[in-house]
């Protein structure tokens, strides 16, 4: 809640989300409200029967940040032995511009043609894929207009053959809950 007026709500317990405060900001002093709801439901992680308990509240960052109206809704950098790396990108407003993604380590240097909001583009690379034995990381940086998100990601592609699980080609053997 800004200023006693609901501004949104988020159903996926830990996960990171987003509010747009924009249309609830007055002039001077403002403020936030942020209500927290940990009961267990059937419809809702975590479910009844986890057989651990998140204590629920807030447990990490909370962040405000002031961004252009135009701005970056969401990216995405995913490579696949076909396409290679493939970009998406997701701006708030629905608006035709041009965005871009850098991962300097691999010479990467993607235009993303984005019309109505939304774009996407790919390239041929060879990046050192990421896995539980070599968890290796890229600096991506995206860019649109006067917005930028700065990530480290891994690189990896997973499939399913049959009952298996593959890790860049690999079986891949999941232990733990």
């Amino acid at each position: 809640f800004l200023n006693g007026r609901f501004m949104g709500t988020h159903l996926g317990a830990s996960t990171p989300f987003c509010v747009d405060l924009s249309a609830g900001l007055q002039p001077g002093p403002n403020r936030l409200q942020i209500q927290v709801d940990n009961r267990r439901e059937l419809d809702r992680v975590p479910m009844r029967h986890f057989d651990w308990f998140n204590h629920g509240g807030i447990y990490r960052e909370v962040d405000l940040l002031r961004l252009p109206a135009a701005h970056i809704r969401s990216a995405q950098a995913e490579w696949t032995p076909a396409q290679g790396l493939r970009v998406r990108i997701r701006l708030s407003e629905a608006v035709d511009t041009l965005a871009h993604c850098h991962i300097e380590a691999l010479g990467v240097h993607l235009e993303i043609p984005v019309r109505a909001g939304e774009g996407q583009a790919s390239v041929a690379c060879n990046p050192r894929l990421w896995s539980p034995e070599d968890p290796h990381l890229y600096a991506v940086r995206f860019e649109c207009g006067g917005d930028q998100i700065n990530e480290r990601i891994g690189l990896r592609h997973i499939a399913v053959s049959g009952t298996q699980i593959l890790l860049n080609g690999k079986p891949l053997f999941l232990r733990g809950i």
